[in-house]
């Protein structure tokens, strides 16, 4: 049976006076994975939630196959359910399925060869049988088993409270039913946030199995290169949304081409302008070897040479560099440099700065000023307390491998919304190498030269650091 594809049309949405999709058009067939990339805020998840059906744009159309999944990052589950329900709910489809085999094969066994009867019943079996073929109906308990080992929760009791199970294991489960159910498009919002490797890499598996559509929104560029056939950048650009043929490396390697050709446009319109300065002096000299080379109208021609430079291509920023480091475990952070290699340094938490974040001292974003900004990430990854997801901990000792990584002495720390906290926690812990900080955590920007493990901290955050800050100070 044919699947049906996944469509969207010049969706328009604005939230709080802000568009956040604007004309955006989508096509994802059956077979293609598409992952969403961009900026936080760009509307990534906005846009799965748009063609989830949960939220309704300003305008624009979306057609979507009748049985589609869709993870969110917090799953609405009934707090007095349990797994055995929620599975029971998952492995419904399948069920009903062979149910309804079993019935219409009785039928037609009673049925005689000449019955005006027999011709509907034999549409209607087929129908079911290619049904459940496509949805693997026989197989899904046996894959029900096999989802709950492979992320993690082999372990869980089937009467046990969902209220009682931590947010990364509801969210498991949540992954675990759409595998099971196996739906025409699938839409996953940041599906490694709560994984460890093992868990993140049987996902990836599972996934391109998958004969369906899959759109997904994720930070985890592992993920995106394992999983994806094709990505959208969401970031604002002349001409909407840009789409990429391939994984997130053919991505990048494609962005980087972009580059090239920039810098060489660049380059080409220098020459030009330098030889035009060139010829316009020549010529003012020629023609009036005692008068500074003036434009028609009389003005200096030196004003009129700059003409062209105001058209010309902007000068390239300098290129993002990345490379990686190990944190033990068999886990990576990737991390990513943009401006000079040595002098002033800002470590921020986390992901791409943006040009307009101020630091300490006047310092400015890497389009700006000569100052090296230093981001990292571990998307998906396991906290040190054995649970999934990133504790504050983690991100703060995790910036001084950082800097021993990129052979960073001193350092400013910097962090917005979440990153704050993050930023405060490893102002903190590597305050003998840090000169300055500049975070917001929600209650205004904090700015301080010498610091306090409880400055701008909720409790639990102070509660979480304070043995490693004691570590560092023993």
């Amino acid at each position: 049976m044919p699947q049906p594809a996944l469509l969207a049309h010049d969706l328009v949405l604005s939230l709080g006076g802000r568009r956040v999709l604007d004309g955006v058009s989508l096509t994802a067939s059956p077979g293609r994975r598409i992952g969403l990339i961009g900026e936080n805020g760009v509307g990534k998840s906005t846009l799965l939630r748009v063609l989830a059906g949960v939220d309704e744009a300003d305008s624009g159309t979306v057609t979507r196959p009748g049985d589609l999944g869709y993870l969110r990052q917090e799953m609405p589950f009934d707090a007095d359910s349990t797994p055995a329900a929620v599975l029971d709910e998952a492995l419904r489809e399948a069920r009903e399925d062979l149910t309804e085999l079993d019935r219409l094969g009785e039928e037609l066994a009673r049925v005689a060869e000449d019955d005006a009867s027999r011709h509907t019943l034999l549409d209607a079996y087929g129908k079911r049988l290619e049904q459940a073929r496509d949805r693997e109906s026989w197989d899904a308990d046996r894959r029900a088993a096999l989802m709950l080992a492979g992320l993690g929760l082999g372990a869980l009791t089937p009467d046990r409270r969902l209220g009682t199970l931590s947010g990364g294991q509801r969210a498991r489960l949540a992954l675990a039913t759409l595998l099971i159910r196996r739906p025409s498009a699938l839409l996953l919002d940041e599906p490694t946030n709560h994984l460890d490797d093992d868990a993140a890499a049987f996902l990836e598996g599972q996934v391109r199995g998958l004969s369906g559509t899959v759109v997904t929104a994720t930070h985890d560029r592992a993920f995106l290169d394992a999983v994806c056939t094709d990505l959208i950048d969401l970031d604002p650009a002349l001409d909407g949304p840009i789409r990429y043929g391939g994984n997130y490396r053919a991505y990048l390697a494609e962005k980087h081409a972009e580059r090239a050709r920039w810098e060489r446009r660049y380059a080409e319109e220098q020459e030009q302008l330098a030889d035009l300065r060139r010829s316009a002096g020549v010529t003012a000299h020629r023609v009036a070897p005692d008068r500074g080379a003036r434009a028609p109208g009389g003005e200096p021609m030196n004003a009129a040479a700059e003409t062209p430079e105001s058209a010309s291509t902007a000068r390239p920023v300098p290129p993002c560099r990345e490379r990686s480091s190990g944190i033990g475990g068999g886990g990576r952070l990737l991390i990513r440099e943009w401006g000079p290699r040595s002098g002033p340094t800002v470590i921020h938490h986390h992901g791409t700065p943006r040009s307009s974040a101020a630091v300490p001292g006047g310092w400015q974003g890497p389009n700006r000023a000569g100052v090296r900004v230093v981001a990292f990430d571990r998307p998906g990854c396991a906290r040190s307390d054995g649970r999934p997801g990133r504790t504050v901990g983690d991100a703060a000792r995790w910036t001084e491998r950082v800097a021993d990584a990129c052979g960073i002495g001193r350092f400013a720390v910097m962090g917005v919304s979440g990153g704050g906290l993050h930023a405060l926690a490893a102002a903190v812990l590597s305050g003998d190498r840090v000169d300055a900080l500049c975070v917001s955590v929600g209650i205004g920007p904090v700015e301080a030269a010498g610091f306090d493990a409880a400055d701008g901290m909720s409790p639990e955050t102070v509660e979480e650091i304070t043995p490693h800050t004691s570590e560092r100070r023993s």
